[in-house]
C-alpha cells in the first residue's frame, strides 16, 4: 500500500443520494493503475445508504478518506473541503455517480508532469444509465499553451473549445486548487459551479495543455440539465436562472483584485452574456405558453429589467437563426424534389426506349402467342 502522505494524486469525489451508481464510481478509482493516489469523498448529508457504501470501502482501502457533512452544503463547499485537505501534488474531480477508465490517473499525471503546465485536459467518453458507452468527447487539440505572458486562463476563453468551463475532464496543479478554493465562498450553488471554480483558478494559472486520451466517463441524463430540451416546469426555471449567482459570486471575487478592470469585458461576455442568453432561450423555447407570463416576472426578478433589450436581441437573433435554417431546409426539400422530378424523367425516357426495342416487341409477341396456347 502506498504512502498516504504522499501520493502523486488526490481524487476528490462529493457524493450526494448517488447510491445507484457510488459502487461503479469507487471500484474504478481503486482499481487505477497508478497505485500511489488517495481518494477524499465529502459525503454530503445523503438521505440514501451512500454514507454506508462510503464506510464499507473505506473499511477495505486505506487510500479512502471521508469528510462527513452534518447538512447538505451543496458542491462548491463539498469540493472545497475535499481539495483543503487533499495531499496529492496533483488533484483530478470526479463525480460519484462518474467512472474513470483504470488508466486515468496514471495517463493525467505523466501528461502533466511531462508538460509542466498548471493543468491538463483529457477526453471524456459519455455513457448511459446502464453503463453503455455513447458519443466520445475527445480533446479537439493537443494544443500546448507554455506561457501566458502577463495574462492568465482568462484571456483564452475565445478559445472556449480547448479548456472548457468543466472541472472533471482535467488534473489540476494542487497548490494552485488550494489558493483558488479558498478565495472561493462557500454559497450553495446549484447551477455553474464549474464555471465560478475556472474563472477563480483561472486568474492564478498561467499554462495548459491537452491530450487526446480519453479518461473520465461521464454518465448522461443525471441532474439539473436532464430533460431541458423538453418542456420545464417554473420551478425549474427558477433553478436554471440561479446561475446568475455564480456570476455575482465572480464578480464579488474580482472586485478584490486590483486590476478588476482587465477582466470585466471578458467577464460580461462569456458569462454574464451567456447566462443572460440561455435564460431567455429556456424561457421562449422551454416554457409552456401558459406560465410564460409568470416566468417573465422570475427572470425580471433575477436579472432585472434593464436587461430586456439584450433579452430582445437574443430572441430576435435566435428567430432570424430559426428562419435561415428552415429556409436552408426548404431549399433542400427543394433540391430533392427537383432530383426526384429529374430522375421520373429519366426513368420514364428509358422506359419508353425499352418499350419501343425489338428485344421487348419480341418478347411481348412470344408471350401472347404463348398465351393463346395456354388457353
Amino acid at each position: 500500500m502506498c504512502d498516504i502522505m504522499t501520493p502523486k494524486v488526490s481524487v476528490l469525489i462529493p457524493v450526494y443520494n448517488t447510491e445507484r451508481f457510488l459502487s461503479y464510481c469507487l471500484d474504478s478509482v481503486i482499481n487505477q493503475t497508478l497505485r500511489e493516489i488517495e481518494i477524499v469523498c465529502v459525503e454530503d448529508a445523503s438521505t440514501d445508504h451512500s454514507g454506508i457504501i462510503l464506510k464499507r470501502y473505506a473499511a477495505k482501502d486505506s487510500r479512502i478518506s471521508i469528510i462527513w457533512h452534518e447538512k447538505n452544503a451543496g458542491l462548491v463547499k463539498s469540493r472545497k473541503d475535499a481539495v483543503l485537505s487533499a495531499q496529492g501534488k496533483y488533484i483530478m474531480f470526479l463525480d460519484s455517480d462518474d467512472e474513470l477508465f483504470p488508466n486515468a490517473c496514471e495517463v493525467a499525471f505523466n501528461a502533466i508532469e511531462n508538460n509542466k503546465t498548471d493543468a491538463v485536459r483529457f477526453g471524456v467518453q459519455s455513457i448511459d444509465f446502464k453503463g453503455m458507452f455513447k458519443a466520445t468527447s475527445k480533446s479537439l487539440h493537443a494544443e500546448r499553451i507554455d506561457k501566458i505572458e502577463d495574462k492568465n486562463w482568462l484571456y483564452l476563453c475565445q478559445k472556449e473549445w480547448i479548456i472548457g468551463w468543466t472541472i472533471w475532464n482535467k488534473i489540476y496543479n494542487a497548490n494552485l486548487c488550494k489558493i483558488a478554493y479558498k478565495q472561493m465562498e462557500d454559497g450553495y450553488l446549484v447551477m455553474a459551479e464549474d464555471v465560478y471554480f475556472f474563472f477563480v483558478y483561472g486568474y492564478f494559472a498561467k499554462s495548459f495543455s491537452m491530450i487526446e486520451d480519453v479518461l473520465h466517463k461521464y454518465r448522461q441524463g443525471l441532474g439539473i440539465w436532464s430533460g431541458i430540451q423538453k418542456r420545464i416546469s417554473l420551478e425549474k426555471y427558477g433553478i436554471l436562472l440561479s446561475e446568475k449567482n455564480a456570476l455575482d459570486a465572480i464578480l464579488r471575487f474580482y472586485e478584490t483584485k486590483p486590476d478588476v478592470d482587465k477582466y470585466e469585458l471578458i467577464i460580461a461576455k462569456y458569462v454574464k452574456d451567456n447566462f443572460l442568453r440561455q435564460s431567455i432561450l429556456w424561457w421562449h423555447n422551454n416554457l409552456p405558453d401558459q406560465d410564460k407570463a409568470v416566468g417573465l416576472q422570475i427572470f425580471s426578478e433575477i436579472w432585472g429589467n434593464t436587461n430586456y433589450p439584450f433579452a430582445i436581441r437574443c430572441l430576435s437573433e435566435n428567430l432570424s437563426n430559426r428562419i435561415q435554417n428552415l429556409e436552408k431546409a426548404k431549399e433542400s426539400l427543394q433540391n430533392d424534389k427537383a432530383k426526384l422530378q429529374n430522375d421520373k424523367k429519366r426513368l420514364q425516357k428509358e422506359l419508353s426506349a425499352i418499350r419501343e426495342s425489338t428485344g421487348y416487341k419480341v418478347l411481348k409477341k412470344y408471350y401472347k402467342i404463348r398465351d393463346m396456347f395456354l388457353k
